[in-house]
C-alpha cells in the first residue's frame, strides 16, 4: 500500500512539475529606445512684394513711396489705389480712374515738345485711354501749375477721353528736374467718379520729389 502510494506521489509531483515548467510566463519584451522628439520647423515668411507689377495686389498706404523708374524721384500713390513701379514706368490705378508717370530724356529746343508726345503715347498705351484725336499738339502754355518741392509741374487737361468706353477728363502734367531730363505723367478720372480721384491725383503730383 505505501509503495502503490508512494508511486502516485511521485507521478503527481511529475506531471506538477511539468505543468509549471509549461505556464512558466514569457519574458518581457526588450525595452525600446526612447522616442527622440522631431524639431518642427516653420516655413519662413512670405517675402514681401517687390510692387513691379499691379497683379502683386500692393495697395499705397499713406507716406508710400514709389519710385519713378531709375530717376531718383518718387511720388506717393492716391491712398488706396493699385500701384507697381513698373520697369517703364509707374502706375496707379482704381475702378474709375488711373494715372501714371515716367522719367525720360528730352530733346533740346522745338524737339522737347516731340519728346513728351512720344512718351504720353506710352503712358496712353498703359493706361488703356484714347483721346479722340488723330494727333495730339503739344500746349505752348500750361493751363496751370503746381509746386511739388522745387519742382515746377505743368498742368493740361484734355476733355472727352475714354478709357473702357467710359468717358473721362485726362490731366497731363510734367516737369523738368534738370538739363535733358523730363517728368511726364497723366491721369485718368471717369466722369461718373464719386471717389474725389481727381483731387487724389493732384495730391499724388505734389508729392513728387527726390527719393529719400
Amino acid at each position: 500500500m505505501t509503495r502503490s502510494i508512494t508511486k502516485t506521489y511521485g507521478l503527481l509531483a511529475a506531471t506538477l512539475l511539468l505543468t509549471g515548467c509549461l505556464q512558466r510566463p514569457a519574458p518581457p519584451p526588450p525595452a525600446s529606445a526612447p522616442v527622440q522628439p522631431v524639431a518642427v520647423v516653420a516655413p519662413p515668411p512670405p517675402a514681401a512684394p517687390k510692387c513691379e507689377k499691379l497683379d502683386e495686389g500692393c495697395i499705397a498706404s499713406e507716406g508710400t513711396k514709389a519710385r519713378i523708374k531709375q530717376s531718383g524721384f518718387a511720388l506717393e500713390p492716391p491712398f488706396g489705389w493699385y500701384y507697381a513701379q513698373e520697369q517703364a514706368l509707374t502706375v496707379a490705378s482704381t475702378r474709375t480712374a488711373v494715372m501714371a508717370v515716367t522719367a525720360h530724356d528730352l530733346e533740346a529746343g522745338k524737339k522737347e515738345a516731340q519728346s513728351r508726345l512720344a512718351t504720353l503715347d506710352l503712358l496712353f498705351a498703359r493706361m488703356g485711354v484714347t483721346t479722340g484725336k488723330k494727333k495730339l499738339v503739344w500746349p505752348k502754355k500750361a493751363d496751370d501749375t503746381l509746386e511739388a518741392g522745387a519742382l515746377t509741374i505743368s498742368l493740361w487737361q484734355i476733355e472727352k477721353v475714354t478709357r473702357d468706353k467710359v468717358k473721362g477728363v485726362l490731366l497731363v502734367f510734367w516737369a523738368t528736374p534738370s538739363e535733358g531730363k523730363g517728368i511726364t505723367g497723366s491721369g485718368f478720372v471717369a466722369n461718373d467718379d464719386v471717389t474725389k480721384a481727381d483731387e487724389a491725383i493732384l495730391k499724388s503730383i505734389k508729392s513728387i520729389g527726390a527719393m529719400p
